[in-house]
C-alpha cells in the first residue's frame, strides 16, 4: 500500500504539473543508492512495537514512511507545518 501511495504521489505530481518533467523517478537513475546518515530518534513505543511486529526490515519500512510524507509535502499534496504563519495563515 506505501508503494501504491507514493505511485499514486507521483502521478498526480506529474499530471498536476506540480514537478518538471523528467525530474520524477530522477533519484533512480542516479549512478548511486542515496547516502544512509545515522541517527538516534524516539518513538512511541507502540509504533516501534507495530513496526518491528512487521519483521525484518521494519527500518526500511519506517524510512519509506517518512520519504512518502517528505514528497508529499514537497509535491505540495499536504501541508507543512511550516506553510502557515503564528496565526495559521498561509505562507
Amino acid at each position: 500500500r506505501l508503494e501504491d501511495l507514493r505511485v499514486g504521489l507521483a502521478l498526480r505530481s506529474r499530471t498536476q504539473g506540480l514537478v518538471p518533467p523528467g525530474w520524477d523517478g530522477l533519484h533512480k537513475k542516479a549512478p548511486c543508492a542515496p547516502k544512509k546518515g545515522r541517527m538516534t530518534i524516539r518513538l512511541d513505543q507502540d509504533v516501534l512495537d507495530w513496526y518491528r511486529d512487521l519483521g525484518t526490515g521494519y527500518q526500511v519500512r519506517i524510512n519509506l514512511v517518512l520519504r512518502a510524507y517528505m514528497e508529499a509535502i514537497i509535491a505540495k499534496h499536504i501541508e507543512s507545518p511550516g506553510d502557515r504563519d503564528w496565526l495559521m495563515n498561509p505562507l
